[in-house]
C-alpha cells in the first residue's frame, strides 16, 4: 500500500483549475483533500472520474462563504487524516 503521508487541501478542487491541482499534487506524493460542492450527485461524479483515471481523493464539504462551515470542515480533516501541509485556495 503506498503512503501518502503529505497532506493537503484543495478549496474548490472540483472544477477545471481544481481538478488539475489535485492530479499534480497527487502526483507529487500528497493525499490529497478536496473542498466539495455539497451538491452530493456532481461529487459522486467526480470522484467516480478520477478514480477511473487513477486518482483517489477525499472530500470535505466546504463552503467558504461560511466561515463556521470551513472552520468545521478544516477541523474534521485535521482529525482524520492529520496536519495539513499544503492549503490550495483556488
Amino acid at each position: 500500500m503506498e503512503s501518502r503521508s503529505r497532506i493537503a487541501v484543495v478549496t474548490g478542487g472540483m472544477g477545471g483549475i481544481g481538478t488539475a491541482i489535485c492530479q499534480r499534487l497527487y502526483k507529487e506524493g500528497f493525499k490529497v483533500i478536496v473542498g466539495c460542492s455539497s451538491d452530493s450527485s456532481r461529487k459522486n461524479d467526480w470522484i467516480a472520474s478520477q478514480l477511473a483515471a487513477g486518482y483517489q481523493f477525499e472530500c470535505i464539504y466546504g463552503d467558504v462563504t461560511d466561515w463556521e462551515t470551513t472552520r468545521k470542515s478544516f477541523e474534521m480533516a485535521r482529525e482524520q487524516f492529520g496536519p495539513i501541509d499544503v492549503l490550495v485556495n483556488n
